[in-house]
């Protein structure tokens, strides 16, 4: 629910905000009340599919407010189901009685556009999210569409236990590229073929320039007085010398991030190849 909270925050405060990161989280938007996502989700949500969790209401009588505090069985099973069992019972441990967004904690009045609408939006969606499902996050997308789209498809509703790791890497990827453009650079996250959401099937991928084709589209777009710096992981640094052997016009350089660097002297698999034969001769000796 601390999505809204986070617009609520942009709304007031847009030019202190480099960028909200919606991590399975109510993304309101500029056309409805605050509270309208989460009020929306919560009509299509059975009673018996909130288990254990107990609703109440307080304030005045004439303008009721409303709470919820989690149960544990709600908890095991729609919040902590990937996540680590000591991780779940801490959280029981822990757990408090919530106020919920409602049009009569938030107002009425929609988010702007010129405040909250400016500001840059990412969402981050996890696949096994059993509180807030996956169709719901992508129809949250749609309805008010984002800057950019990160998945953790195997991560619950509480992602920085389930999936700690594929979190903190979409948050730095978040927090570098927002640095970078704020100082003047234009960011690109590349999925090569059929990989990520590129949807190229692995049958369609013949040759080195198959499988490379969206970063050599990327760095063929670039205008001639444009260079490029190319960021590469794991096997992705063959595909990045190959755009560089392509255009090394536009290219300014190339960090290889612990990826295969391929030579001037070899075929460009030759360094992943001695790697996986090494590996191969490794677990004959072990056998």
């Amino acid at each position: 629910m601390g999505g809204i909270p986070a617009a609520f925050a942009a709304d007031i405060f847009p030019r202190k905000i480099a960028a909200i990161a919606f991590l399975t989280a109510f993304m309101p938007d500029t056309r409805n009340p605050p509270a309208y996502v989460l009020e929306k989700l919560s009509r299509s949500t059975s009673q018996e599919e909130w288990l254990d969790t107990v609703f109440g209401t307080y304030g005045r009588p004439d303008c009721p407010l409303e709470f919820a505090l989690a149960g544990p069985k709600s908890m095991a099973k729609n919040s902590y189901q990937l996540s680590p069992p000591e991780d779940l019972e801490l959280a029981k441990m822990l757990v408090r009685v919530n106020p919920i967004v409602t049009n009569n904690l938030a107002g009425t009045r929609s988010f702007s556009e010129e405040r909250y609408g400016s500001v840059t939006r990412i969402y981050i969606v996890c696949g096994e999210d059993a509180r807030i499902p996956e169709e719901y996050q992508r129809w949250m997308i749609s309805n008010f569409p984002v800057n950019e789209v990160m998945e953790i498809k195997e991560a619950d509703h509480m992602a920085m236990f389930s999936k700690p790791q594929e979190l903190c890497a979409r948050l730095l990827e978040v927090a570098v590229k927002t640095q970078l453009e704020a100082a003047g650079h234009s960011v690109t996250a590349v999925d090569l073929a059929a990989s990520g959401i590129n949807m190229t099937r692995v049958e369609e991928i013949q040759t080195l320039k198959d499988y490379s084709k969206p970063l050599l589209d990327v760095m063929g777009s670039l205008g001639s007085e444009k260079k490029g710096i190319l960021v590469a992981h794991s096997m992705g640094g063959i595909s990045a010398a190959l755009a560089a052997d392509t255009f090394p016009c536009k290219t300014a350089a190339i960090v290889f991030l612990t990826s295969s660097m391929p030579d001037t002297k070899n075929s460009p698999a030759y360094v992943l190849e001695k790697r996986n034969a090494g590996h191969r001769i490794w677990e004959l000796r072990e056998s």
